[in-house]
């Protein structure tokens, strides 16, 4: 399945407080009636994914597009 993801990402040297108090932020923003509402509204799967379980879905998305384009020819 290939899905349209959004993301942020932060700069490798921030530290654990600022890292945890975005995490915080956008777990918050998650839970908001607002956005379970939007999500809702649009028929979308709610899949946030913070820290370390991001970091391992970007690094799975790249070994699925790096086997798709050799499938392809193009990697």
């Amino acid at each position: 399945m290939f899905a349209n993801w959004r993301g942020v990402i932060a700069p490798p040297d921030i530290t654990e407080s600022e890292k945890d108090a975005l995490i915080g932020i956008f777990s918050d923003l998650d839970g908001t009636a607002q956005w379970q509402a939007e999500l809702f509204k649009n028929g979308w799967k709610d899949a946030l994914l913070t820290g370390d379980a991001f970091g391992d879905f970007l690094a799975e998305q790249d070994r699925n597009v790096q086997a798709a384009l050799r499938t392809l020819g193009l990697g």
